[in-house]
């Protein structure tokens, strides 16, 4: 028998991005096949499988959460609020900074704006669905806030790339805040009726 772990990485994404029955099903049977001499690769490909038909699932069962992502990345007058005087500034004082601090400085400042948009959003959201629950909305938006600087953070790295500018500027720059718009509405959703199921049982 193998005596090695599954990589944790892919564990935690397993457990954390998976339904719950769906998770249940297959856990047993994806430990003891990778305990049979399987690859770490063969492991991550089944977990990314298994996230991905999730996906899907959640995808067809929350489509307004999608659609109220689209439509605040649509809307949102990035040229006005991203490229003024203000924000420029900010931007400028962490270029002058020196190499990877500069990166960071620039990928934070950048976030901070956004988190500030996603959470309006995620208010705005929340309330229009009567949703609102402090220790859920809490979560959602911590999670949705790292989904956006990750995100912000491999947008950063991709300028380097000969992206025709409207793509870059139009699609790739407005993807963190809408993965991270997507993702705490389904959070939101999930969360808030186990937390009121919860209370009614206390």
């Amino acid at each position: 028998m193998k005596l090695s772990r599954p990589p944790v990485l892919a564990t935690w994404l397993f457990e954390h991005l998976t339904r719950r029955e769906h998770r249940d099903a297959l856990y047993g049977d994806l430990f003891e096949k990778y305990g049979r001499r399987r690859s770490d690769t063969w492991y991550w490909r089944q977990v990314l499988a298994a996230i991905a038909a999730d996906f899907s699932t959640e995808f067809r069962s929350r489509w307004l959460s999608v659609v109220f992502a689209v439509v605040v990345c649509g809307m949102i007058p990035w040229k006005p609020l991203f490229l003024n005087t203000t924000f420029q500034s900010f931007l400028f004082s962490g270029i002058q900074m020196t190499w990877p601090v500069s990166f960071l400085v620039d990928t934070a400042i950048i976030s901070a704006f956004q988190g500030a948009i996603l959470l309006a959003a995620l208010s705005v959201f929340v309330f229009s669905a009567n949703r609102f629950q402090p220790h859920a909305f809490r979560i959602a938006f911590c999670y949705a806030l790292l989904v956006l600087s990750l995100g912000n953070t491999v947008v950063a790295l991709c300028q380097v790339l000969p992206w025709p500018r409207p793509l870059f500027y139009y699609v790739i720059w407005r993807l963190p805040l809408f993965f991270s718009l997507v993702l705490s509405t389904w959070l939101m959703s999930a969360i808030a009726p186990r937390a009121g199921a919860s209370r009614l049982t206390i």
